[in-house]
């Protein structure tokens, strides 16, 4: 009985988690912010220039994800390195391939434009 209890439980654990495949389709290397559904920061990467992260929310204690509501959707702020911003993916759902070149925004980064110049 108790095992069939873990498992379901575990189960349930699983089936909440939030997770999303971020993709740098640019020349850039891009940081980007994960944002959840009410606006609070959930974390943040750096992608390299045709990269993909797959981000998740499954580190942390079982109790505090069990009482967790609803991330989704997320939005992703997409951050050039030296602070400036790229673009906006919002309305995202978990599961989600996000592309950096699908953002909303100016999609360029001022530092490497000007090298490339």
């Amino acid at each position: 009985m108790w095992k069939l209890f873990g498992i379901l439980a575990f189960s349930t654990v699983l089936l909440q988690a939030t997770s999303v495949r971020l993709q740098n389709d640019s020349l850039y290397t891009l940081k980007a912010s994960i944002h959840s559904a009410d606006g609070s920061a959930l974390d943040e990467v750096d992608v390299a220039p045709g990269g993909t992260v797959v981000w998740d929310d499954s580190q942390g204690d079982w109790e505090s994800r069990r009482v967790q509501k609803s991330k989704t959707p997320l939005t992703i702020y997409w951050y050039c390195q030296e602070g400036e911003a790229f673009g906006i993916s919002d309305h995202v759902s978990s599961g989600a391939l996000v592309k950096s070149s699908h953002a909303n925004g100016r999609k360029t980064c001022r530092k490497v434009k000007e090298e490339a110049s």
